[in-house]
């Protein structure tokens, strides 16, 4: 009966470690598992990463480039507002206040006229105001003087060059 105990307690030591290698073996199959999961999870999330992060540089090349338009369009409301400036705030000197060319400081008399700017509406002699130019609130180009024409002429010529078409 001793012996039939010890063998019986030999082959219960024997299903134990049985059990306890198996446990083992399904925890390393279980961590395992886990790790390849893992693995497929991260090699997904790398994808990810990647293809966010190009979006996020197409994305900050375009707010870059919209940033300049924005910048050049701000720059071109303020050139506008100057252009119209003087026709918005301009106003028509009254012949009986001015003696003087604004030009020359020459006299005006019977043979020399007073002529209006029609840019600035100041008062100049013919000499002073000889030049013409077509001005937005006219059809035909009028008589300015040779200040506002300089200035109209530099707008002009600024708009060419930036854009030649």
């Amino acid at each position: 009966m001793f012996h039939q105990y010890n063998r019986t307690f030999g082959d219960l030591r024997a299903t134990v470690q049985c059990v306890s290698f198996l446990s083992v073996v399904e925890a390393k199959f279980t961590v395992r598992s886990d790790y390849y999961g893992r693995s497929t999870e991260f090699e997904e999330l790398t994808v990810s990463y990647k293809y966010k992060s190009e979006k996020l540089e197409d994305c900050e090349k375009a707010l870059e480039e919209l940033g300049g338009h924005l910048y050049e369009s701000k720059l071109k409301v303020v050139e506008l507002k100057e252009e119209l400036l003087p026709l918005s705030e301009a106003e028509w000197e009254k012949d009986a206040n001015v003696a003087n060319c604004k030009g020359c400081n020459l006299q005006f008399s019977m043979s020399k006229r007073k002529h209006h700017c029609r840019n600035c509406g100041s008062i100049f002699c013919n000499s002073c105001t000889d030049a013409r130019v077509k001005l937005p609130s006219n059809a035909k180009p009028v008589r300015v003087c040779l200040h506002c024409y300089n200035l109209l002429r530099s707008r002009h010529n600024s708009t060419l060059e930036e854009n030649p078409t």
